[in-house]
């Protein structure tokens, strides 16, 4: 039997030195879980569950998105992908 969630991408920690965090996708519901304190920690069902990586995996382009998951990112490059993605979006 497979897993239901597989790996999506890799976020280094910029406040926390040597730090990553594993964000996987669920393969049936499409959603996003990673291994970061805010994450794990929510009282929430999972399906509910945010926190600034998945947010901001979901904010960025296709294009974006397509790089993220074939190399780790920092938290940093992540904020500059939502970023363009807003002023993209903007026009």
């Amino acid at each position: 039997m497979s897993s239901r969630f597989e790996y999506y991408t890799t976020v280094r920690s910029e406040t926390r030195e040597g730090v990553t965090y594993e964000i996987k996708r669920d393969t049936v519901t499409g959603h996003l879980s990673c291994s970061c304190p805010a994450w794990r920690y929510q009282h929430l069902p999972t399906n509910e569950r945010y926190c600034k990586h998945t947010r901001a995996l979901m904010q960025i382009s296709d294009e974006d998105r397509r790089q993220v998951t074939q190399r780790p990112v920092t938290e940093r490059e992540l904020r500059e992908m939502v970023a363009r993605a807003l002023v993209e979006a903007i026009g």
